[in-house]
């Protein structure tokens, strides 16, 4: 892993989203000033897909895709299952107050349109080996999507009538999988785009969460078949090849075949070491598209796989790097990919700036809003986890640990991303707080009433040496480094020997400036606009929303602009701070002085 990949810091590129203190008129307006970060941005997109009205998501509309009725016809439902499957994925475990779809309702209905033959679609597809096209990819996606999102539904509420048409639907999966499993049917398809054989390779997921449910070894079988055939990067559509690797890290934690995990790896690794990762930790839709293609883009649901598999990387090996790169994907695309109106979607990605105005921008309602809210509602679960008797603090965001007499809030201090209050409201007396040590900082120090509290180093983790006490109230502060990276994602070593080209990081954020916050600077003429690195070093803390999360990180330097005598100034914010405003040209790569 190259020096920039362990400073988990990653490609670039940047998208929008809501003003922080409110949502677009469409959506319910609700008080979300008071919420952390995460909860925040899973109330924006929440209230998007529940209370929005273009589209508005009735029953009808969500489960168009299995019914088929052509009064409802609408875009994608030929991929049977994506959206209704996503629905029951996004809003099982994590029920939502007011929501105005019974989610029980939905699945009664939903499993009405199951064919006997087990799948939900068009049922006159054929999928012998020789007829596999464009039609039956589109359906296996699909009902991919569909069988997760039923086994999700199914681990909440245990009904037995959908267990069993979960196994309907697995058992007309490997039903097909003959005809699908060869390098023949492999090669046919791997350049083919959203319908390509990615589409039979994501299936994975669904079976093995059947598996955990039945136990019926069939299941295992047929997925430890599916992933050898992926197909390498090449032209892939990166959801379903991330969405894969997922499913074969799934399959290697229920069998624990090394053979499993080391494929993940490997093309995990291959992936951050390729062109393809991006300075803000993010993908684009389609491998090799960037600096390539005038189509190039990123795409939430993209974004959110390389989030939940990083996240699991780390769950599975305890390698820091994974969880690193989970953040740095998290912080510096992902929130840049979230618009204004709650939605997540795509952005036009320009290798020279970062993100550019463009028709190819989009609010994915159809993909993008369900799969974003999975990922951030997963993200949720890593702030705080437990390791033998360590309670560790992974994450810097708002959140709270309870389990077995454990009990303690971490709350971020005057909306400083680097300050934070963690109240111990409850310790079992064995029990030690860890407080993970990130790359991206000079120090850290830790405080009980006014007094530094004994630490000492353990990995990757600073522990309070001396059990918690209820009712304590420890204060933490993280100091951040200033970092540059250039075009290859390697840190450029200060002081700077002449004018570069470069990426700027202020602790964990990818520092940006966008059209909106500062149009100056974008501004014709500004193809000669160069930053003074003796005021980034120096920067000046500039005004920042009052319901910003990182108003530490509103920060002002000095720039000379093209064809421009004298200095002005320029203040640069965190990338997933643009998702305040509409779209509009934001830049991450700088020329500096």
């Amino acid at each position: 892993m190259n020096h920039f990949c362990k400073s988990l810091i990653a490609p670039v590129f940047l998208i929008l989203l809501p003003p922080l203190g409110g949502i677009a008129q469409e959506i319910r307006q609700t008080d979300k000033s008071e919420a952390g970060e995460i909860n925040r941005r899973i109330a924006l997109v929440s209230d998007r897909i529940m209370f929005g009205n273009t589209p508005e998501m009735t029953p009808d509309f969500i489960l168009a895709d299995i019914s088929l009725k052509p009064e409802f016809k609408r875009r994608f439902t030929e991929f049977s299952g994506d959206i209704s499957g996503r629905y029951f994925n996004a809003f099982s475990s994590t029920p939502f107050d007011g929501n105005p779809v019974d989610i029980h309702r939905l699945m009664a209905e939903a499993l009405t349109y199951q064919h006997k033959d087990g799948r939900f679609g068009n049922p006159g597809l054929v999928f012998d080996k020789e007829k596999l096209g464009g039609p039956q990819m589109a359906l296996l996606w699909g009902n991919g999507r569909l069988l997760v999102g039923i086994m999700d539904y199914y681990k909440a509420y245990r009904k037995p009538e959908v267990l069993a048409a979960a196994k309907k639907l697995g058992d007309f999966l490997n039903g097909i999988t003959d005809n699908c499993v060869s390098p023949e049917i492999a090669e046919r398809f791997k350049d083919k785009s959203a319908t390509g054989y990615i589409c039979f390779t994501q299936l994975m997921e669904g079976l093995v969460m059947l598996w955990d449910e039945t136990k019926e070894d069939k299941y295992l079988r047929t997925a430890s078949r599916v992933y050898t055939l992926l197909p390498p990067k090449g032209k892939q559509h990166s959801h379903g090849y991330l969405n894969t690797l997922l499913g074969t890290l799934m399959l290697y934690d229920r069998t624990g075949i090394p053979g499993h995990l080391n494929f993940v790896k490997s093309r995990y690794d291959e992936l951050v070491h390729s062109p393809d990762y991006l300075i803000t930790g993010g993908v684009p839709e389609y491998f090799g598209s960037v600096g390539v293609s005038k189509e190039s883009r990123d795409e939430g649901c993209s974004e959110s796989d390389f989030l939940m598999l990083s996240f699991h990387l780390w769950k599975t090996t305890q390698d820091m790097k994974y969880l690193e790169n989970a953040e740095h994907c998290l912080i510096n695309h992902l929130f840049a990919n979230q618009f204004k109106t709650g939605d997540f979607g795509s952005k036009y990605l320009d290798p020279e700036i970062g993100f550019r105005v463009d028709k190819n921008s989009a609010r994915c309602w159809w993909c993008c809003n369900f799969h974003a809210l999975r990922a951030l509602n997963e993200t949720r679960q890593y702030i705080f986890t437990k390791k033998d008797k360590r309670i560790q603090f992974n994450l810097f965001f708002d959140g709270e640990y309870q389990d077995n007499g454990v009990h303690l809030k971490a709350v971020q201090a005057e909306n400083h991303s680097n300050r934070f209050q963690i109240t111990i409201l409850n310790s079992a007396q064995d029990t030690r707080l860890a407080i993970r040590k990130p790359l991206w900082i000079n120090g850290m120090s830790l405080k009980s009433n006014g007094k530094i509290v004994s630490t000492k180093v353990e990995g990757d983790y600073m522990v309070v040496d001396r059990a918690l006490q209820p009712n304590e109230k420890l204060d933490l502060d993280l100091e951040y480094k200033l970092r540059l990276f250039d075009k290859d994602k390697k840190e450029i070593g200060l002081p700077l020997q002449a004018k570069t080209r470069a990426a700027i990081f202020y602790g964990p954020y990818l520092m940006s400036v966008d059209a909106n916050f500062q149009p100056f600077f974008d501004s014709e003429p500004n193809y000669t606009n160069c930053l003074e690195l003796p005021t980034l070093l120096n920067f000046t803390p500039a005004s920042a929303p009052t319901d910003s999360k990182v108003r530490d990180c509103y920060l002002k330097a000095d720039h000379v602009h093209s064809d421009m005598f004298g200095k002005y100034p320029v203040i640069l914010r965190p990338v997933g701070e643009t998702a305040r405003e509409s779209p509009c040209n934001v830049r991450v790569w700088f020329d500096i002085r």
